[in-house]
């Protein structure tokens, strides 16, 4: 649909309980009543929102008192509007004296009502740049503080510096854990060692013997050197 600017006409208006030929313009921000096409003289102006309606008598849900207002006025037509600068909203009543008229100014005030205001506008566009200046700072934030002469150099450590009383500190750690592992050794080893002292002891068994009842050494002694003298 096109964009809508303005539509302005002689229309014949119910000001109170009278009515009079007055000259109107509708355009996307207000509906501005004058006494006559110099618009000198201001009746009345309204402000033009979204919520705008318009309604003839044979419109669904048009109120009772619409009737009475528009009796005997068969292109008349009602519009709903917000009060300027107040609260709350007011109805104008409009004759358009035949149907085309009639149709041409419903149609009119429904396409100011559906234009964007102004305000609307700007919100837009500043959303529509706020969200290029966003997608451009996003695409070149990260590479701001880089120093470009130094990029393919190697990156330095962020650890913190070590000072003397550091270096004295993991010495002396350091030299625990090497007596630590001296001792430790240490243990290791004389396990070691008194397992094999007690396997050394069997090298000398007999073990043609072992099970055998022990006897008296002294008479396996006489034994012993009586068998010698019989070699003899």
């Amino acid at each position: 649909m096109a964009s809508f600017t303005q539509h302005k006409d002689w229309i014949l208006y119910r000001n109170e309980s009278t009515w009079e030929n007055v000259f109107c313009v509708a355009e996307p921000e207000t509906l501005t009543i004058y006494k006559s096409d110099d618009r000198q003289e201001e009746l009345g102006q309204y402000i033009m929102s979204t919520a705008a309606k318009t309604m003839t008598l044979e419109s669904p849900g048009v109120p009772a008192i619409a009737y009475q207002a528009m009796d005997g006025r068969p292109h008349g037509f009602m519009v709903m509007l917000d009060l300027k600068n107040q609260e709350g909203r007011t109805v104008l009543y409009f004759d358009g004296e035949n149907e085309a008229n009639q149709q041409a100014w419903m149609n009119a005030i429904a396409a100011a009502a559906a234009t964007p205001k102004q305000l609307e506008a700007w919100i837009d566009d500043f959303s529509d740049i706020e969200d290029d200046g966003h997608a451009r700072r996003s695409s070149i934030e990260h590479t701001e503080g880089i120093d470009w002469a130094k990029f393919n150099a190697p990156r330095k450590s962020k650890m913190a510096p070590i000072d003397d009383s550091m270096v004295g500190a993991l010495s002396v750690k350091a030299a625990n854990l090497a007596d630590f592992e001296d001792d430790m050794e240490d243990v290791v080893c004389s396990k070691s060692t008194n397992k094999r002292s007690s396997l050394e002891n069997w090298d000398d068994l007999d073990w043609a013997t072992l099970g055998q009842p022990k006897g008296n050494d002294d008479s396996d002694a006489e034994e012993s050197e009586e068998e010698e003298e019989d070699d003899d």
